[in-house]
């Protein structure tokens, strides 16, 4: 979906202290945040930003097919890592033979020429921006160093109206991974996006993993209801 019915309001033209954002309508099939992109990138080059994980479920992820770097591999025509985690790069490339993966700060290092000889359709920024202190700046970083080499970037982020958020309210709990500064909507993640310069954002409601078993009343829940999905892909152009 887009909201281009409130652009003046993302771009600060226009204000409103309670405005109604249409997010969701009902859909026959859920989406699911792997697959989507999968199907986004089928057969594209992209750059994985932020591509590894802790070295000790590598493997783990991997021997259940949940490791998302190895299906980006699979899928694409040509898919680059870069992660600021030398120790984790390192392993990918020695025990996983892994080899278009590279550690690099992007706040303060250059990139190689093999990736700025290139170009790339997308940029992938998965389960990441929620982490960072100031996603404003890191997004107006990503920006300037990837402007000239990537068509879009596709970002994937928590959704604030979650339906585990409204069970445990209430329970009087939040349930939250201790490491995330924030959780998204999403007008909110389009307006950081815009903040930060891109424009042509299209976001969807999507849940995170295929659940090993059915259950029809989230099935019923997520298909009448999509904004009550885990998560939100949005995708933007540069």
């Amino acid at each position: 979906m887009r909201l281009t019915s409130i652009d003046d309001y993302i771009s600060g033209k226009s204000f409103s202290n309670s405005l109604k954002v249409k997010i969701s309508q009902p859909e026959k099939e859920i989406l699911y945040r792997m697959e989507f992109i999968e199907d986004l990138v089928k057969k594209t080059g992209i750059i994985h930003l932020g591509f590894a994980d802790h070295i000790e479920v590598i493997e783990k992820k991997i021997e259940k097919n949940i490791w998302f770097h190895s299906r980006l591999l699979q899928c694409t025509s040509r898919c680059v890592g870069i992660d600021i985690n030398k120790s984790a790069t390192d392993f990918v490339r020695s025990k996983l033979n892994i080899s278009d993966v590279f550690s690099i700060d992007i706040s303060k290092e250059e990139l190689p020429a093999t990736i700025t000889d290139s170009h790339f359709k997308y940029l992938i920024l998965g389960e990441l921006i929620e982490h960072i202190d100031n996603p404003v700046f890191f997004l107006q970083l990503i920006r300037n160093k990837f402007k000239h080499l990537v068509d879009e970037i596709v970002i994937t982020a928590p959704n604030a109206l979650r339906w585990n958020n409204l069970k445990f309210v209430f329970k009087q709990t939040e349930l939250i991974n201790s490491d995330h500064r924030y959780w998204f909507t999403p007008y909110t993640l389009s307006k950081i996006l815009f903040q930060a310069g891109y424009k042509d954002m299209e976001f969807y409601m999507v849940e995170s993993f295929k659940p090993e078993k059915h259950s029809y009343f989230k099935s019923y829940l997520y298909k009448k209801y999509p904004g009550l999905r885990n998560t939100i892909i949005i995708k933007a152009r540069f």
